[in-house]
């Protein structure tokens, strides 16, 4: 038994209501009628009607009391004894019980010694590997190609790299220690040749005892998304490698399968199962883990997550979607998240897009809404599903897209 919690509790996410928000999103596209899914909002009920007219079972949803975005999901659960109990007593009735998270914090470590079930994460490997500089440390001992870079302790080591960028022409991206999603949530910031380096850095969020500075890549022919599992008796299991869509070096997207050849493909599962992956069980890591690779023509593996990365929850809602619609057709993919005009109900959505969200309406297409947490703050999850190519993906994304954003 699967209990989910979709923790939004990295520090670059509290206090937002908006990030707190996406604790909506996994448990739906993961969870099913033996799961139990924890939320601090419940989901809007047309969401959920809409869920089930998908084919999709629904899991045993929990809603913790008195939601508060300066508190984690985690945190929230431990405060609401009614929940608790229910989740103690369901574990109790099932000894493979399990949580799994999506952030992994401090609160989700105090969570699963309050509950007393099992974690599926190594805390300590987690916490470890989060650090960006710990990462690219593990790349160069294991020879993992990593972009041009330095770990600083400093601001003034960081300010003596990012000189040495300047004078070469080259831009420069600044990473907290254990920041997430890029530009947008304040983890990152880019330096360019001429802007003033103290003060962009000083602008950024969470820095941390150590963070990365690297080189900026602006011809970037390809960015990949990799996702893996090291199971409790040790097994390595890709869940899939695809194409992310990346906005301000931050996750805005994916599309599958990825674009990139075979031989490319091989050559990265070779650096996963061959390297990458076995020594990180060495070390103790369990659980779901996702890492980013860059081509620009040459390789850069970057952006390490101990933990799921978000393009696996679209994964598994296609992976479901197959069965239940188009067992006897290749999918393809295209998902992203958009920002809209203004808050946005799920019944307004299903009104200005109607037979796209319908299936077999159209034997070969269908939009998917994925998350129903971001509507009320003015974006969207829009992912577009056809039979035929990738292009035809694309633009039925394209034609959902432009009739949200013209209502």
């Amino acid at each position: 038994m699967r209990i989910i919690v979709d923790t939004q509790s990295n520090p670059l996410f509290r206090g937002s209501s908006l990030e707190q928000a996406y604790g909506l999103r996994g448990g739906l596209c993961e969870g099913g009628k033996d799961d139990i899914v924890v939320v601090a909002h419940d989901f809007d009920k047309d969401y959920l009607n809409y869920w089930e007219g998908l084919g999709f079972d629904l899991p045993t949803i929990l809603v913790t009391q008195n939601g508060c975005p300066e508190l984690t999901l985690s945190q929230l659960i431990m405060q609401d004894a009614a929940v608790s109990k229910k989740l103690k007593a369901m574990a109790n009735s099932n000894v493979d019980a399990r949580l799994e998270f999506f952030c992994i914090e401090e609160s989700e470590r105090q969570l699963a010694e309050h509950l007393g079930i099992q974690a599926y994460c190594n805390f300590d490997f987690a916490f470890e590997f989060a650090k960006k500089p710990c990462f690219r440390r593990f790349c160069l001992k294991h020879n993992i190609p990593v972009i041009e870079g330095a770990c600083c302790k400093n601001l003034q080591e960081a300010e003596r790299f990012i000189n040495g960028l300047h004078q070469r022409g080259v831009s420069a991206l600044v990473k907290s220690e254990s920041g997430t999603g890029g530009i947008a949530c304040g983890g990152a910031v880019k330096i360019d040749p001429g802007d003033n380096i103290k003060a962009k850095l000083e602008g950024i969020k969470f820095i941390g005892q150590e963070f990365v500075v690297e080189k900026t890549i602006e011809s970037v022919r390809e960015e990949i998304s990799i996702h893996w599992e090291i199971q409790l008796d040790g097994q390595i299991r890709v869940v899939g490698i695809q194409d992310q869509l990346a906005k301000n070096f931050g996750y805005s997207g994916v599309s599958m399968p990825s674009s990139i050849d075979p031989e490319e493909m091989d050559h990265l599962e070779k650096i996963l199962l061959g390297v990458l992956a076995p020594k990180m069980r060495d070390m103790g890591a369990i659980g779901f883990f996702s890492c980013d690779v860059i081509l620009s023509p040459e390789e850069h593996w970057m952006d390490f997550n101990p933990r799921k990365g978000a393009a696996i929850y679209v994964r598994k809602m296609v992976n479901r979607l197959w069965k239940n619609h188009f067992s006897n057709n290749q999918l393809f993919i295209w998902h992203e998240h958009i920002k809209v005009p203004e808050a946005i109900s799920f019944r307004k959505v299903r009104q200005t897009l109607g037979n796209l969200l319908i299936p077999d309406k159209d034997p070969q297409r269908l939009i998917v809404i994925t998350n129903s947490g971001v509507m009320p703050y003015g974006y969207l999850d829009i992912t577009a599903v056809s039979t035929i190519s990738r292009e035809d993906t694309k633009r039925h994304f394209e034609r959902a897209k432009s009739l949200v954003l013209s209502r």
